[in-house]
């Protein structure tokens, strides 16, 4: 199981919305619609996913689910990293540094690939 859907298994599990969590995690919820979606997920060493399980274990407690133990859920939530290593990952972030450090902006792009589309592909 990948990383996203451990977390959305968590969530149907303890039965909160991406709101309860986000606010019991102090993660915002762009990020956890972000991980929620596959666009995102936390480096398994980080503050992220530790905040994460965290939320997870507060929001199983208000909703009076005890079954959840936080290193459990903190190990299982790393394991599922670990099975995203070999999907791609877009990085939205590195791709606006490397327009910017290439002087290149999306307009420049979307003309060169017209430019170079064989005649055939019309």
């Amino acid at each position: 199981m990948n990383f996203q859907e451990c977390l959305n298994n968590y969530i149907i599990q303890i039965r909160c919305n991406g709101k309860e969590l986000a606010r019991n995690s102090k993660i915002s919820e762009t990020v956890i619609s972000r991980y929620r979606k596959g666009e995102r997920a936390p480096s398994a060493d980080s503050e992220y996913l530790k905040k994460l399980s965290d939320g997870i274990i507060k929001t199983a407690a208000e909703k009076g689910i005890r079954d959840f133990k936080a290193d459990k859920v903190l190990q299982t939530l790393r394991e599922s990293l670990e099975d995203n290593r070999d999907e791609p990952v877009f990085n939205s972030q590195k791709l606006d540094i490397l327009l910017r450090e290439l002087d290149i902006n999306i307009s420049r792009i979307a003309a060169f690939c017209i430019m170079i589309r064989p005649t055939c592909q019309r």
